[in-house]
């Protein structure tokens, strides 16, 4: 008799262990699943650019892209539209002085659309800048762009998925 009751204990303790890794396996699939969906319509965005003019070359710099557009333009190159999109244009300058931080808000920006801001190229031009976006998904996921501009040449460029609030906060209640 005890023998069998150690035999079902022993049956019944495997079952809960493979009960319990069928749930984790279960739970990777479904976040494996969720991922895979966000992948097919995920923003990205990016601001336009294209080569320089012979005029503008810059021989002892790295062969990066100049935003070579009249005004900068914001540009969706992900595989879903951005929504509710914030903007903003941050001149680096001096401890202790104030730059220009043109920001703007977009309801929504399609997939490979883009949108002339109201910001000149020619503001880039001496100095050096931060532009940061923060958008959503259709799924709602946050996602940011950051880039680098100096003296209107892109020189970096992150594009990153959100887990904490808005940084861009204050563009969002301007609205």
């Amino acid at each position: 008799m005890f023998c069998i009751s150690l035999l079902q204990l022993v049956v019944l303790t495997l079952t809960l262990g493979c009960l319990v890794w069928y749930a984790y396996a279960t739970s990777q699939i479904k976040k494996a699943s969720v991922e895979q969906s966000e992948a097919l319509q995920k923003p990205c965005i990016t601001l336009r650019s294209g080569p320089r003019d012979l005029d503008d070359a810059i021989l002892d710099g790295p062969p990066i892209a100049e935003i070579t557009t009249p005004r900068l333009q914001i540009l969706n190159i992900g595989s879903g539209p951005a929504l509710r999109l914030c903007y903003e244009l941050r001149e680096l300058v001096a401890k202790g002085t104030v730059g220009m931080r043109p920001r703007g808000f977009l309801p929504h920006l399609q997939q490979r659309d883009s949108w002339e801001a109201p910001i000149s190229r020619g503001t880039l031009t001496p100095g050096d800048f931060d532009f940061l976006a923060e958008y959503e998904s259709l799924s709602g996921t946050l996602y940011q762009t950051r880039i680098r501009i100096e003296n209107a040449v892109l020189v970096s460029f992150d594009f990153s998925r959100c887990e904490a609030q808005r940084i861009l906060n204050a563009s969002r209640a301007a609205r």
